[in-house]
């Protein structure tokens, strides 16, 4: 390997990191990094990562143009180039934790953190990695890329959550991922809908998934679907849809907290 060029490292004011499925943390890209790195974002190593929707649509009655019928969002795909050193430990040692983040089967996470606060993140697996090296001897640095992808099609804004009679509005690019934390008590909500749903008293405290197609889908604390609770809203609670950047009217009783996540199709909005 010949001389690395410092200027060739990523400098932008943002915070990547990459979070593996054991919980171990890479902060490749850190402009309050003052300290050593052991992997580091190189200039333009962060490729891909766009998302987009895809229009469903029928011919209109007219002449003119179509009708969207619906949307689908395809998964999304993209790439790390990024500089493994020798700073913390062991060059080889080095390589083989970051290779270790990396799972094609169980997923780990990429964040970014704006300057201001702003935070999007994603799940994502291994695709497909750079051949492994013969040896280390003689190394203090090495190159690496890193090719993933994330099924959802969509990064996660933090959530955010309201309780009481609220006018709500999200931001992102669709709508955001809707759900109610419940503490078991005797209560009730209204939808911006218009849909008034009573829930008698629970087994403890439960979420049920306002998304649309997911019916009121209710699960435990530990993400177990609770069939018996969620029989009583099914055919009840078919979903509910937000557009981003609208205002929705909720009326949320005791013991009812929204919970609402923006879904972004880029880190960079």
């Amino acid at each position: 390997m010949g001389f690395f060029d410092s200027r060739s490292i990523y400098r932008d004011p943002i915070t990547i990191t990459v979070v593996a499925p054991s919980g171990d943390q890479f902060r490749i890209a850190d402009p309050h990094q003052r300290g050593q790195q052991s992997v580091i974002l190189l200039a333009e190593g962060f490729d891909g990562g766009e998302g987009k929707v895809d229009h469903t649509t029928q011919e209109t009655v007219t002449r003119y143009g179509v009708r969207r019928t619906g949307f689908k969002v395809p998964p999304i795909s993209g790439s790390l180039n990024v500089l493994v050193t020798d700073d913390v430990e062991d060059l080889s040692v080095a390589f083989r934790r970051w290779r270790a983040a990396w799972s094609y089967t169980r997923p780990g996470k990429l964040k970014v953190e704006w300057r201001d606060g702003h935070t999007s993140e994603i799940e994502v697996v291994l695709a497909d990695a750079a051949p492994l090296p013969s040896s280390f001897v003689g190394l203090h640095v090495m190159e690496d890329e890193i090719k993933w992808e994330n099924f959802s099609g969509v990064w996660s804004g933090g959530v955010r959550t309201y309780a009481g009679n609220v006018t709500v509005t999200v931001p992102g690019d669709v709508p955001p991922k809707l759900r109610l934390k419940w503490d078991g008590r005797s209560t009730s909500f209204t939808l911006p809908s218009g849909l008034r749903v009573s829930l008698g008293s629970g087994p403890g405290t439960r979420w049920i998934d306002l998304e649309r197609g997911m019916q009121g889908q209710v699960t435990d604390e530990g993400g177990n679907v609770d069939t018996g609770t969620w029989s009583s809203l099914r055919g009840v609670l078919v979903g509910e849809t937000l557009q981003p950047h609208t205002k929705n009217d909720f009326q949320l009783g005791a013991g009812l907290t929204l919970e609402v996540t923006p879904r972004y199709l880029s880190p960079w909005r």
